[in-house]
């Protein structure tokens, strides 16, 4: 809250919002090199602040530069949204269901001694240092039954979404570094990447069929939360949908030679946007229209006077773009390009 203090109110005096930003951002740094002691006896500030640098201008506007900008515990929400009749479900981010990844034993063992459900949750923010809480509250809700849950979740169909080299087996999370059981995550991720399948298919396929139906539920959730899988519609669906995401595409596609303002395309395999770069639109816009990636992208770069930045450096002379163009292609070739291809995105 200070820090989101001290930034509105250093650039309350701009008229223009991004400006005003930079402003903030740049003096709040300033604040740190000068080890103001606030910063100082918070040294957990340096990182947050490094973040915000990196996050998306627009997104710190939404986010930290509201003049009416007040934080609330999780009982005063839920209090606020009882007088709707609104009662509380769940979190909405997945790993957050799972205590074994959140908090230590001893944690455990305290938060169930709270009997108040609504205290725990505020309790549970402390053990875990949540930042910002993501929840789900319904009115008039009916619970399944756990026949119905495990239907439910047995025609569920996942999708891997990364590219399979790319996935690590230690993850952090609240309670710390997480080693997960290769047994278990391995031959899962194994056959995801050959396709999308539904739990049930997992429960009898020849690689994970050994695993339990407890340990394959709780793996498709850590991956989920994680971001390696995502939850996916059948096949049908998934072509009913494509000629309007490929319209979305496209559009945004054709956006990409002119500026990096939008970077998500939308899959119609997992219904909502994945993040693909500028560059990224680029290659993809060439290879749609069978163009030589390198040479149209170098082209649209070099007419605008820009050129590639490779480990924080400019490359100045064509040939050092083009080379190091020709480079990150071939890498986007063989390895993005085919989960996007995957995910209904070309």
């Amino acid at each position: 809250m200070p820090i989101q203090a001290l930034m509105v109110r250093h650039g309350q005096h701009s008229s223009e919002l991004l400006t005003r930003i930079e402003q903030a951002l740049n003096f709040t740094g300033e604040l740190l090199e000068a080890n103001a002691s606030y910063f100082a006896q918070n040294p957990i500030l340096q990182n947050r602040y490094e973040r915000l640098k990196e996050q998306n201008r627009y997104y710190l506007a939404h986010e930290y530069f509201n003049q009416d900008w007040n934080c609330f515990y999780f009982d005063e929400v839920a209090k606020e949204l009882e007088d709707a009749k609104l009662k509380y479900v769940g979190s909405a981010h997945i790993n957050d269901h799972i205590d074994t990844v959140n908090l230590s034993p001893v944690a455990q063992e305290k938060l169930a001694k709270i009997s108040d459900p609504i205290y725990r949750k505020v309790v549970r923010d402390f053990f875990v240092n949540s930042q910002f809480r993501r929840d789900i509250f319904s009115r008039g809700y009916l619970i399944l039954t756990s026949e119905e849950q495990l239907k439910q979740l047995q025609e569920t169909r996942f999708a891997l979404i990364v590219n399979p080299a790319n996935i690590k087996f230690e993850h952090q999370f609240p309670v710390g570094e997480v080693k997960l059981q290769e047994a278990v995550y391995q031959p899962i991720c194994e056959v995801l990447a050959e396709s999308p399948q539904t739990l049930l298919q997992l429960q009898n396929h020849p690689k994970t069929s050994n695993i339990n139906l407890n340990g394959l539920y709780q793996a498709l959730m850590i991956l989920t939360g994680i971001g390696y899988i995502h939850p996916a519609v059948d096949e049908q669906t998934c072509q009913q949908r494509k000629p309007s995401t490929d319209a979305f595409n496209n559009a945004v596609k054709a956006k990409a030679v002119y500026n990096e303002e939008l970077s998500f395309l939308a899959s119609p395999l997992i219904g909502t946007g994945v993040v693909v770069n500028r560059l990224e639109q680029l290659f993809l816009l060439a290879k749609s229209s069978n163009q030589d990636a390198v040479q149209f992208v170098w082209q649209i770069l070099a007419s605008q006077g820009k050129k590639v930045v490779k480990d924080g450096k400019t490359l100045e002379t064509e040939e050092e773009n083009i080379t190091h163009l020709k480079t990150v292609y071939e890498e986007f070739s063989q390895g993005r390009l085919l989960t996007l291809q995957k995910l209904g995105i070309e």
